[in-house]
């Protein structure tokens, strides 16, 4: 097993998977140092889901407490022809998940869980995060990676043993740096908005729509106070890589003649953020030397299978796993990325997969309907077990 490193790691970006990825490493007697270019957090984002294969790394984190304060564990998720109004399928989580892969099914807040993990970061003295500092260049070489920073303006030197790319779908590092493609629209965008219950009410249940072109998502976070109300549309690439915002009236316009009962909630008051999606169709290198890219910067990917947060949790995972068995930090990222590349390709082609089976019409529509209400319920549920079944 290698020992601590002299130079720390660095850690570019401090999302979900640059904090994941810096207490496991911390965690491994390394030293952590993240750089976000951001002034500070900004509580922005909507739901995101926590499968097994995600929860068994946070609970390995001693974050499993915290993250259970604050998210929901729905009993099911129950899907529907939103045109008919028709109920297809009705899959168990909750307890049967749990027994099944050992871990819960959680959903939670990004910022929530983005909070849970800086917390835990700043909490660890192997660990220091930086705000207003950013890498904007890199050089790997034999002994490490000599990095410039701009921290608040000034452009500083800094060596370290090696540089995790985790900045995001819009990494510089990535395209400008590394030479790796863009990231591709996908002609979808995800509208998304936080809908108060009503008082005394709620759900504890995953709820899924399926119409012509579009699908709609529903489930509760912040402890059930409040709905995650998602709905995929096609959109222009006109709308470029900003977030959109869009009044209420013109979503509804889309959803004539259906009957899915989401309807109601888009007369609530609350605020609409469009997100286009795009994806990078191709993650086949994750490494470079002593540079490694994890969650979006390596794979992003469409979020019809739900795993984008897992699989950056995963990455982050192996990673530091492989920093400790391997004699070299090259030789760590590179391993990383052979066990890394197949499965989170894996998982991008079953999430475009699905956002086909999601938004069928007509008479194919109507075929998926029918294999779904005749499949019994145990076959529909194990095609997930692939995914919720990963250990490091």
């Amino acid at each position: 097993m290698t020992e601590s490193y002299p130079k720390p790691f660095i850690v570019n970006g401090a999302g979900i998977a640059g904090l994941t990825v810096a207490l496991a490493l911390a965690a491994q007697n390394q030293q952590v140092l993240v750089f976000e270019k951001a002034e500070g957090f900004e509580m922005l984002g909507a739901g995101l889901q926590l499968s097994p294969n995600a929860m068994h790394v946070l609970k390995a984190l001693g974050l499993e407490k915290r993250i259970d304060q604050a998210a929901s564990a729905p009993e099911s998720i129950e899907i529907e022809n939103a045109v008919l109004g028709h109920k297809l399928v009705s899959l168990p989580l909750g307890k049967s998940i749990k027994e099944k892969f050992g871990a819960p099914y959680n959903l939670i807040h990004r910022a929530d869980l983005q909070d849970i993990l800086f917390n835990a970061c700043n909490n660890h003295p192997n660990i220091e995060v930086r705000f207003s500092s950013e890498v904007i260049e890199m050089a790997p070489h034999g002994r490490g990676v000599t990095v410039m920073l701009n921290e608040k303006g000034e452009t500083n030197e800094l060596q370290a043993s090696g540089l995790i790319v985790a900045d995001g779908v819009w990494s510089k590092l990535r395209t400008e740096v590394i030479g790796l493609d863009a990231p591709e629209y996908s002609g979808k965008i995800a509208w998304r908005a936080l809908v108060p219950f009503e008082r005394g009410k709620t759900e504890n249940r995953t709820r899924v729509w399926f119409g012509p072109k579009s699908h709609v998502v529903s489930y509760p976070v912040r402890n059930g106070a409040f709905q995650n109300l998602v709905i995929i549309t096609g959109g222009p690439e006109s709308t470029g890589k900003e977030t959109v915002s869009a009044d209420a009236n013109e979503l509804k316009m889309l959803f004539k003649g259906w009957k899915g009962d989401f309807l109601p909630m888009l007369d609530r008051k609350t605020k609409w953020t469009g997100w286009p999606l795009y994806e990078v169709k191709t993650p086949n290198r994750m490494a470079y030397g002593t540079v490694a890219l994890i969650g979006d910067a390596a794979h992003a990917m469409l979020p019809f299978a739900a795993q984008g947060a897992a699989m950056a949790i995963e990455d982050a995972a192996v990673l530091a796993t492989q920093i400790t068995v391997c004699e070299t930090v090259e030789e760590a990222f590179r391993t990383y990325e052979k066990l890394r590349v197949p499965r989170v390709s894996r998982v991008a082609k079953t999430a475009r997969a699905n956002g086909r089976i999601y938004h069928m019409s007509g008479i194919r529509a109507d075929v998926r309907d029918l294999g779904m209400w005749l499949m019994p319920t145990r076959f529909l549920s194990a095609r997930q077990n692939w995914i919720y079944g990963w250990r490091t």
